[in-house]
Order: structure tokens, then C-alpha cells, then sequence
């Protein structure tokens, strides 16, 4: 079952294991797509940008993906 969530310009879509979170702003956005597995771990499966209809994937290890995934969260929060 698919649920779309809003929250100002944050926007979640939950979908069995994986939720996709889109961080709007003034002319494109960021999206970070999350899988959660069985033992319970999440890792980020794909992150990318989109700007004025240009975009591309954001590249980096689980370790540097997370950061900046808590860097957005974090913007968002305050």
C-alpha cells in the first residue's frame, strides 16, 4: 500500500519497505529513497538532485549519503 505524506515542502511516500523523502524548495529538489531490511538496517538506494529541470544522481558511500540525508532533515526541522 502506497501513503504520501506532505509537510510544508517535504514530501514522504511510503511503500512496503522503502520510503521515498523529497525535499522541495524554490526550483527543484533533493530526494533520497530508503529500503529497510528485515534485520531491521535501512541504507539509502538511490539519492539525486533535480534543478530547474536539470538533475542527477548525488554519489557517495552509505556513510557520506547519510550525512547529508541528516543535513536535509536537520534544514527541515528549523
Amino acid at each position: 500500500m502506497k501513503t504520501t505524506y506532505k509537510y510544508g515542502l517535504l514530501e514522504i511516500i511510503s511503500q512496503d519497505n522503502r520510503d521515498i523523502l523529497k525535499f522541495n524548495h524554490s526550483s527543484g529538489r533533493v530526494t533520497f529513497e530508503i529500503v529497510y531490511k528485515k534485520d531491521g538496517s535501512a541504507l539509502i538506494d538511490k539519492a539525486y538532485w533535480q534543478q530547474s529541470g536539470f538533475g542527477a544522481p548525488i554519489k557517495g558511500n552509505q556513510e557520506s549519503l547519510w550525512k547529508s540525508f541528516y543535513l536535509k532533515i536537520k534544514d527541515k526541522l528549523h
